[in-house]
């Protein structure tokens, strides 16, 4: 934690702008907590985003960690990802309540969601043991949360709200502070994004961090790009 306070006006404000998440769309009453995937699966939720209109999942990717969205919000896409579910450290008890910390679990084994540096996409990891490090916001503190309700998820490590992003690599989640390639380069890369786009510039990254099979890509996108 870098010194901001859930509780502060400037992150409520904040709250009311990224209120884009809704723990199980087209489901009723309180989250209530559990410890891991296997106990009380009527526990679990699906995860809506209304800036995506598409539910979060578990999604195998070149780049990053492995998340990503649905193909649309369907039902069928509802029921196969209510497979998220919170945890709280006292375990199981009374609904999950806005302000608390919690822990943000999905599937089996390594579950639990935690951040941590990477090389690549968002700065998020997966791990065994609970991370009690997100926090709800958007509704009164110490009320409990209810399911298909817009909220804010905060992450109290690293003092930020986690949205939808439009990532260049990777699945499209990010911090609200995140910034596209392009709003980040030096002119000269700039110049180059420019001039040949956004494949050989992606092509290029995973070259230049060791993906070997992003080498004969990079070669075909740089000569489309002539």
């Amino acid at each position: 934690m870098n010194g901001f306070d859930p509780k502060s006006q400037e992150v409520q404000e904040l709250a009311s702008k990224y209120q884009e998440w809704i723990f199980g769309r087209g489901q009723n009453g309180d989250i209530l907590s559990k410890p891991n995937f296997e106990r009380n699966a009527e526990r679990n939720c699906n995860l809506y985003n209304t800036d995506s209109d598409l539910f979060f999942q578990y999604e195998e990717q070149r780049w990053g960690i492995n998340l990503g969205w649905t193909s649309n919000a369907g039902e069928a896409n509802a029921t196969r990802t209510t497979r998220w579910f919170v945890a709280r450290q006292n375990g199981m008890g009374s609904p999950i309540t806005y302000g608390e910390r919690v822990a943000l679990g999905y599937g089996t084994h390594r579950s639990f969601l935690y951040y941590t540096g990477r090389k690549l996409g968002i700065n998020l990891d997966w791990s065994g043991p609970p991370e009690f490090e997100w926090v709800i916001l958007g509704g009164q503190f110490g009320t409990d949360v209810q399911k298909d309700t817009p909220v804010a998820i905060w992450n109290d490590t690293v003092d930020l709200f986690w949205i939808h992003f439009d990532r260049n690599l990777g699945g499209d989640i990010g911090w609200h502070n995140s910034k596209r390639w392009g709003a980040q380069f030096s002119k000269a890369l700039r110049d180059l994004f420019d001039e040949y786009g956004d494949d050989v510039l992606k092509y290029a990254v995973a070259s230049y961090f060791g993906a070997p099979w992003a080498v004969p890509l990079l070669e075909e996108a740089l000569k489309r790009a002539k």
